[in-house]
């Protein structure tokens, strides 16, 4: 018994319900002590839970990937793949331009994205480049750019062309999920007010 120490936290509930003590009670045992891992058990599921519900508003979303690099495009698209999005790899800005006017004039054939990612430093036809494009598209999806180069007046210039979010290479890959994953929930709330009003 002395070579095996069980770390404990006992909770117990207040009358109001609020808890006293610095961690919360078990949500399946409420007022039972729980050891520790029993309460990273219970946080783990928390997590798992909340990333199976973003996953489920954001099945059958498009997301348009704009990357040269053909390592970092795989590796982007397979975690957007887990977010549970469909992804469209394309390996720069011009093939992304003519994707987005494809998907205005062939609706039935084309998926219109709902997203796009793109690298900002691509030979030809640059990240800027693309959100100056589509300024002159009718079709203008929400625009989150990656890269490398970490240039004040380079990011204020995409934020200034529309880019919602720029994140920084080499990125974690939780900022670049929650970066998506946010922009897709904020335009497909921007849509439901635009249906509403």
């Amino acid at each position: 018994m002395y070579g095996r120490c069980m770390p404990w936290v006992l909770l117990k509930p207040d009358v109001s319900g609020s808890v006293e003590g610095e961690d919360q009670v078990n949500p399946v045992n409420e007022g039972r002590a729980m050891t520790t891992g029993q309460m990273q058990a219970v946080g783990r599921q928390d997590e798992a839970d909340a990333s199976q519900r973003t996953r489920t508003k954001l099945a059958g979303r498009c997301v348009l990937l704009v990357e040269d690099d053909e390592a970092v495009r795989a590796l982007i698209a397979l975690l957007l793949n887990d977010l549970g999005v469909e992804v469209v790899e394309l390996g720069d800005g011009i093939e992304a331009l003519n994707y987005v006017a494809a998907s205005e004039v062939y609706r039935r054939s084309v998926r219109r994205p709902d997203l796009i990612v793109a690298d900002i430093n691509m030979p030809n036809f640059s990240g800027l480049d693309l959100l100056m494009g589509l300024r002159e598209s009718r079709v203008r999806p929400p625009v989150v750019l990656v890269t490398a180069v970490n240039d004040e007046d380079i990011q204020a210039e995409a934020r200034r062309l529309g880019a919602v979010s720029i994140v920084q290479k080499p990125f974690e890959v939780d900022e670049l999920l929650g970066e998506v994953a946010g922009a897709l929930l904020r335009a497909e709330q921007s849509d439901e007010d635009l249906v509403e009003g």
